[in-house]
């Protein structure tokens, strides 16, 4: 059997902690897990008008500090800045938290 890409890898591992801590949770009902793959800008914007979520996290790739990678629609690598991402978030209300996890994210 091929092993996944070491990224592939770590985002699941990473998936599965989250499960294991949501299944932990005193209220864990109130909540579920929705995971996208390989994503492109769009994808981002459907997923948060289809589902409306509370908390957001992205695991992926940043070659700089002022963005993260996505996919295009050719699926060739695209940088979105921080500041793209930021006016994305802030059209929707009710989302409480971002949590963006990549390479040079810290910004």
């Amino acid at each position: 059997m091929a092993s996944a890409p070491d990224g592939l890898q770590r985002r699941d591992r990473e998936f599965r902690e989250i499960e294991s801590g949501l299944r932990q949770a005193k209220h864990r009902d109130r909540y579920s897990l929705k995971s996208k793959s390989a994503v492109r800008p769009r994808d981002i914007q459907r997923a948060l008008l289809e589902e409306s979520p509370q908390f957001v996290h992205f695991a992926g790739n940043a070659k700089h500090q002022s963005g993260l990678i996505f996919e295009d629609n050719s699926g060739n690598p695209i940088e979105v800045s921080s500041a793209a991402l930021a006016g994305l978030f802030e059209l929707f209300s009710e989302i409480r938290c971002v949590i963006l996890n990549g390479c040079y994210s810290e910004k």
